[in-house]
């Protein structure tokens, strides 16, 4: 029983979500997206490179798709 009511709750929630974002994507300017990365460690090299490699592939999505892109 318990498992069938957190199966339930996880679709409603994302079926809000969905609906949430379609109606706000056509309010929005369509021109800016936001990246948000968080990493388990900020010293750890691994969690550094892929921090870093994400801003770079930021930075070359909104130059190919003509978008500002924050992060």
């Amino acid at each position: 029983m318990g498992h069938r009511f957190v199966l339930v709750f996880c679709f409603v929630l994302i079926t809000f979500g969905i609906i949430f974002t379609k109606v706000s994507g056509k309010t929005m300017n369509a021109k800016n997206i936001t990246i948000g990365f968080i990493g388990k460690s900020q010293s750890n090299p691994v969690f550094v490179a892929a921090y870093a490699g994400a801003r770079v592939a930021a930075k070359e999505a909104g130059a190919k798709y003509n978008v500002e892109v924050c992060y």
